[in-house]
């Protein structure tokens, strides 16, 4: 009688110990750059595994185990609406953000499932650092000899961080934010002559060589490799970005064709007019205007430059726009967009000033291009298209903006000294123009206060050829871009 007394008194034990509940040793595990259905890497994008109960053998302990299968899987994600996660799509293997299904899946003991999210676009200024807080909630089959249900949840932060990314002519990239304690750049054995980020998709960053064209996205330690250009082309000098698509003169022997890549299929979709342009195309002087779906380019002939309009969605050649005879050489193009005055909004910076066109609806071969007097030699633009707006860099290092209220009026805003710029990017979410110099210093210019600041020194001294800026996924803001090669 006293054994059976005792037995009863173990099993009226075990069944107390699993009725109790458990909440598992649920953990996360994050793959950086991992995008759903997607073969490469891109720093929008973050793959998370959740990890049921790690390390155990994987099967029930029968006195004390607190190892359950878990199912009904939930989230619920709080910070930025830039997301795209599971909770954003009905549960089940549809979902885009859970394709092996989390949600509608038993996860064993010692069992795994990966789900992704992704941003959606840009929505924070460089130098910002954002939380993103993520939470599933999940079912614990707690019914191991009459055990029951109850539910747990276990939470990860992952952090948005918008950079500025800067290529340079001996192939280095400087990558700057306001979170890591190094700042990242990689080295590739070409030179980066253009750079381009694609703000719509997998936040990709493209970079311009002589040898190809690049795709830089991150993983956990390492760079995406390789060149895009199609065969048959080399290189090119000039990247530009229009919603979902990159465009580019691809250089093919000794001439140049136009050419738009979409993010989303990452993949060559359409071959634009031929740019029968003699001489050399000038590098990161370009402008694209949507309405008219035209790309402004120039070219370099001994101490003269020819504007060229090229029709984007024909097979035709680039036509020359208007007569730009003895106006000098031409560093950089902008566009302003819609203006109070007779203007096309299009500029042009060149070695002997600033200059804005005039005339019809472009192309034109008659347009004229009229300079603003008061103007120096003009070294960089950028234009803020959705403000209308083009900040313009001289050769001795005065910021002045141009707006649509004011367009032939060149206003003072800001100067970084007598160091020669290279390269000027608009931030529109931050508001702040960002300015390189040949020096290696990188300015952070104010229009609102008209002032600039020296905010950094940029690695590896050589030139800057082109800035953009994009945001990725991290899971610790003490991690950083390995060194790495193209």
């Amino acid at each position: 009688m006293k054994n059976l007394i005792n037995i009863l008194l173990i099993t009226i034990g075990i069944f107390i110990l699993t009725g109790c509940g458990s909440s598992n040793n649920v953990t996360f595990t994050t793959k950086s750059g991992e995008c759903a259905n997607k073969t490469n890497t891109g720093p929008y994008c973050m793959g998370i595994v959740i990890q049921n109960n790690s390390g155990s053998t994987g099967g029930q302990n029968w006195i004390n185990s607190t190892s359950f299968p878990i199912s009904q899987v939930s989230y619920n994600i709080t910070g930025e609406s830039n997301i795209i996660t599971p909770a954003t799509n009905p549960a089940g293997s549809t979902n885009s953000m859970d394709p092996n299904n989390c949600a509608g899946s038993t996860i064993q003991p010692g069992g795994t499932c990966e789900f992704y999210v992704q941003l959606t676009g840009e929505q924070f200024g460089v130098e910002s650092v954002e939380k993103v807080s993520i939470t599933i909630s999940y079912t614990v089959n707690d019914t191991l000899f009459g055990g029951s249900t109850n539910t747990a949840n276990a939470n990860i932060t992952l952090y948005e961080l918008t950079n500025l990314y800067m290529g340079q002519d001996n192939g280095y990239m400087n990558v700057y934010n306001n979170a890591w304690t190094n700042y990242g750049f990689v080295e590739s054995s070409d030179v980066i002559n253009a750079i381009a980020a694609d703000n719509s998709s997998f936040g990709n960053v493209y970079l311009g060589g002589n040898n190809g064209v690049y795709p830089f996205g991150i993983t956990s330690s390492s760079i995406a490799i390789g060149s895009i250009s199609p065969s048959s082309y080399s290189g090119s000098n000039n990247l530009f970005t229009n919603g979902s698509s990159v465009y580019a003169a691809l250089k093919s022997g000794t001439s140049y064709n136009m050419q738009q890549y979409a993010f989303s299929s990452e993949s060559w979709t359409q071959t634009y007019g031929t740019a029968t342009i003699a001489g050399s195309i000038v590098a990161n002087a370009n402008v694209y205007i949507p309405g008219n779906s035209v790309t402004y380019l120039a070219n370099k002939i001994s101490n003269s430059s020819t504007i060229y309009a090229c029709s984007n969605g024909t097979t035709s050649s680039c036509q020359s726009e208007g007569n730009f005879n003895n106006k000098g050489v031409v560093s950089s193009l902008a566009y302003l967009g819609t203006s109070t005055e007779s203007t096309t909004g299009v500029y042009a910076g060149t070695s002997t000033g600033l200059f804005y066109e005039s005339g019809t609806t472009t192309p034109n071969t008659s347009a004229t291009w009229n300079k603003i007097a008061g103007q120096s030699a003009i070294a960089a633009m950028a234009s803020s298209i959705l403000t209308n707006k083009v900040y313009i860099g001289d050769v001795e290092g005065k910021i002045f903006v141009v707006t649509d209220k004011l367009p032939t009026t060149p206003v003072l805003i800001g100067n970084v000294g007598s160091a020669n710029i290279s390269s000027m990017v608009y931030d529109s979410n931050g508001e702040i123009i960002y300015v390189a110099t040949t020096s290696n210093q990188l300015y952070a210019c104010d229009p609102a206060r008209s002032g600039c600041t020296n905010t950094y020194t940029i690695q590896n001294s050589s030139t800057v050829t082109g800035m953009t800026i994009g945001s990725m996924l991290v899971d610790s803001l003490n991690r950083f871009y390995d060194y790495g090669s193209l």
